[in-house]
């Protein structure tokens, strides 16, 4: 927020220089960006939660100690006494209009029902169950979440449900019970976090949603054919830069234009969503990248055995959905070349696993397409600037330049060759996209002289 701010300051001054802004709409707009929450005023919240949290170990720590002297209806009574009072304050302070506080004792009231319910669990020995402990969990917090309007519930909601579907079965099997409760879990946490948005609820949605999708991806790849190689290469590669595909374009359709202008309310949470989404799908596909290279140096790998309609269906399913979405930025004449560059660079990423489940023993071959799928990510996240898109991008050319280094590409000649051909294309791209930027701004100049 603070570059954000430093720069729309300094526009403003020279908007105002230029005659485009009078004086009275600059102070307005600087007024405003007074009153929105900076970094700062998130510091205290963030100490908070970490607080909150810490005081909950404790309180669970000090009980645990002295649960054999603590009678046993002594027990219960104090942490249903614990739960109610947490609520109750909560309650409280919202009313008071303290909503960070009341997020805070709503949060500590969620950890408590979940530390509770393992010291009954415990209290009269019932049986060990991982997966159903975390599906309560997640129900619990959800519906603190959704009651108190707590950002800080939501969060501990995702992680639950995402660690339920990790210990639900070793080997997952796609089943409605299943497949439904997953879904609902998912659309009750992603519609919370647009009606209450959080960055940390963001990404915890997203990471619950990419939960979802590898649980589905796996409880349907039924084909035994393949071999070991093969299958983790299908769900360790395609799988997820499909979805990440998927994130990454559909993100920039909500973003780009295919919102309504006015970006207030309900739909402004919409796009920042939409934003998040694009830029998780963007770090799925820098991870993708790197890790198809780190497998074509390895060359341990046997492709055989792969029948493509024997790939999973959600996989399929992400890549189509990534096509139509593809499509729609292509088709929108106002982001026509900011589009094809997104499209392109994403393609670029989608090709790299195929590169290698095809080709892997040619590895200058599978090492320029990795390499040039990197450059891509952090070209067009300038061309729209995209800090996560450049961020991503350049970590996945670091980690690239580094794999690329310490495992030589042919012979030292051969690796001499790539470096050259690849910073030769570099400075030449470098020349071209300066060339093309700088002929509209003289267009531009011509016309206003005119």
């Amino acid at each position: 927020m603070s570059t954000y701010s430093k720069r729309l300051s300094t526009d403003l001054a020279r908007w105002v220089d230029e005659g485009w802004v009078d004086a009275e709409a600059a102070s307005k707009i600087r007024a405003d960006l007074a009153t929105r929450q900076t970094g700062g005023s998130r510091l205290p919240s963030l100490l908070g939660a970490v607080g909150t949290i810490c005081l909950a170990l404790a309180l669970a720590a000090f009980v645990a100690s002295n649960w054999p002297a603590i009678p046993r209806p002594v027990k219960l009574v104090g942490i249903a006494a614990l739960l109610l009072g947490a609520h109750w304050l909560a309650a409280f302070a919202a009313s008071r209009g303290r909503r960070i506080l009341a997020d805070l004792l709503t949060v500590f009231a969620t950890l408590v029902f979940v530390c509770g319910m393992a010291l009954v669990g415990q209290m009269y020995h019932l049986p060990s169950d991982w997966s159903g402990g975390a599906l309560l969990v997640a129900f619990g917090a959800l519906a603190a979440a959704w009651a108190c309007a707590s950002r800080g519930s939501l969060v501990v909601a995702s992680i639950a449900a995402t660690c339920w579907l990790i210990w639900i079965d070793e080997h997952p099997h796609l089943t409605l019970q299943a497949g439904g409760i997953a879904l609902a879990l998912l659309g009750a946490t992603g519609l919370h976090v647009v009606r209450h948005p959080s960055f940390a609820g963001r990404w915890a949605v997203l990471f619950q949603g990419l939960a979802v999708y590898g649980w589905l991806v796996l409880a349907t790849a039924t084909d035994s054919s393949w071999s070991q190689d093969t299958e983790f290469v299908v769900l360790g590669l395609l799988a997820p830069v499909a979805l990440g595909a998927l994130l990454t374009l559909a993100g920039r359709v909500g973003v780009q234009g295919f919102l309504p202008r006015r970006r207030e309310g309900m739909i402004g949470e919409v796009s920042a969503f939409a934003a998040s989404a694009s830029s998780f799908g963007v770090l799925i596909l820098a991870g993708v990248v790197c890790l198809t290279l780190l497998l074509a140096l390895i060359d341990e790998f046997n492709m055989s055995g792969l029948i493509l309609p024997a790939i999973p269906w959600p996989v399929w399913a992400a890549f189509a959905i990534a096509a139509a979405a593809a499509g729609a930025l292509l088709s929108h004449r106002a982001i026509e070349n900011q589009a094809f560059a997104v499209v392109g660079a994403v393609a670029l990423a989608v090709a790299v696993p195929w590169v290698f489940l095809y080709m892997p023993d040619f590895l200058v071959l599978n090492g320029a397409a990795t390499f040039a799928a990197a450059i891509g990510l952090t070209v067009v996240g300038t061309l729209i600037s995209s800090r996560a898109w450049s961020a991503f991008g350049n970590l996945a050319i670091t980690v690239c330049l580094l794999l690329l280094l310490y495992e030589t590409v042919g012979s030292l000649l051969d690796q001499s060759v790539f470096f050259l051909v690849a910073g030769t294309v570099l400075v030449i791209a470098a020349f071209v996209i300066s060339r093309r930027l700088r002929k509209p701004r003289a267009a531009e100049t011509g016309e206003e002289s005119q």
